[in-house]
């Protein structure tokens, strides 16, 4: 019996003496579970796809183009003929370049996972992504242009009116690009599970290195740190974000570093995002 006592004293101080870094541990984990969402997106490959050259349209086809609005079951095309309509896809984020060959979405079709589709992708049944911009898409199907919205009923379900609206962390703007904020702030929000519902949302890419910033919405913690939907995150303290494993490194380095400096690119231009962290 004295042995057993011996052993449970033994655990007792050894988790006691550890407890912090055994919650940190857990915090990465948490962090991890959360980044994996988009992770396993783009790795999945397409079986379908066509290059953009493929999609270049004479000047007639550009003044034939009809723009539709008819979305989210609005009258759209038959279902008699098995064909799908707009009504089918869900945009659910965007990455809009001024290089259109560097621009993708975010689309669901037909109420199946989410899939990334670069600009000239064919998305089902003869239709293409035609072109990105920061709200809504362009979709080409039987000669016609045809938009489709970023699903706002969707962003909006990542924050649930009974949990957290806002990241519980107070950023201060220190002049452009310049941001500093608390690490104990930093610490607590990410012990409350609900704040994970408000970090905003990441994307890597279908194409090359980089991490898109594919959701940013007012009170989230990437907001907060000076970031907007579309940009592209190129590298955290030097190293090139070539994979989401890049963001798990970013939180680690805000909660134990005093500096964080993100280079990104914004509509084209290239910006310096410097984080001065404090205890």
């Amino acid at each position: 019996m004295s042995g057993m006592q011996d052993l449970n004293i033994l655990f007792r101080n050894y988790f006691q003496a550890r407890g912090v870094l055994l919650l940190s541990g857990g915090l990465v984990v948490l962090l991890c579970w959360f980044l994996a969402q988009w992770t396993w997106l783009v790795i999945t490959p397409k079986t379908h796809g066509v290059s953009f050259e493929k999609l270049i349209f004479s000047a007639q086809d550009s003044v034939n183009v009809i723009i539709s609005s008819q979305l989210y079951g609005g009258v759209g095309y038959s279902h008699a003929d098995g064909t799908l309509t707009l009504s089918n896809y869900k945009l659910h984020g965007v990455y809009s370049a001024n290089d259109s060959q560097l621009a993708f979405a975010i689309i669901a079709v037909d109420g199946k996972p989410d899939q990334p589709f670069l600009v000239g992708d064919e998305i089902s049944q003869s239709s293409f992504l035609n072109a990105v911009y920061p709200d809504y898409v362009e979709i080409r199907r039987q000669g016609k242009l045809e938009r489709l919205d970023l699903d706002i009923k969707f962003l909006s379900q990542s924050v649930d009116a009974a949990d957290a609206t806002e990241f519980n962390l107070n950023v201060r703007s220190e002049g452009a690009g310049n941001f500093s904020f608390s690490r104990k702030e930093l610490t607590k929000a990410l012990q409350n599970p609900k704040q994970l519902k408000v970090l905003g949302n990441l994307a890597k890419p279908p194409h090359g290195s980089g991490i898109a910033v594919n959701t940013a919405p007012k009170g989230s913690l990437a907001q907060k740190l000076g970031l907007q939907q579309g940009d592209l995150i190129l590298a955290v303290n030097g190293q090139v974000a070539s994979n989401m494993g890049i963001i798990n490194q970013l939180y680690q380095q805000l909660n134990e570093i005093g500096q964080v400096k993100l280079q990104c690119l914004r509509n084209g231009q290239t910006l310096y995002m410097n984080y001065t962290v404090q205890q």
